[in-house]
């Protein structure tokens, strides 16, 4: 899991692409996180090397074989629940 806390009333999370937490991805956060958000991006392919880019059609069967789509909302909805009462604002005050 990928973490930049500022100790901020709000939290950006960042739902990585099928290749991993890679170097964009952590740019994109790092991004983020210089506007003053806290930012988690889960990694939800469970601390397995990200994939290269050419490496797309590999990254895309490893992630529906070993995580698919329930597993990562499952893992993300968690993530959710964990951290709703530590910020300002959460998804729970919108639904």
């Amino acid at each position: 899991m990928l973490q930049i806390l500022k100790n901020s009333s709000h939290l950006i999370i960042v739902i990585h692409e099928i290749y991993g937490i890679n170097q964009h991805m952590e740019n994109f956060c790092n991004l983020l996180s210089k506007q003053d958000f806290d930012v988690i991006c889960p990694n939800l392919l469970e601390g397995e090397q990200p994939f290269n880019y050419s490496e797309e059609e590999i990254a895309y069967l490893h992630f529906m074989k070993n995580v698919g789509f329930s597993e990562a909302v499952r893992k993300i909805k968690n993530l959710l629940l964990d951290v709703k009462n530590e910020y300002e604002k959460n998804i729970f005050d919108w639904i």
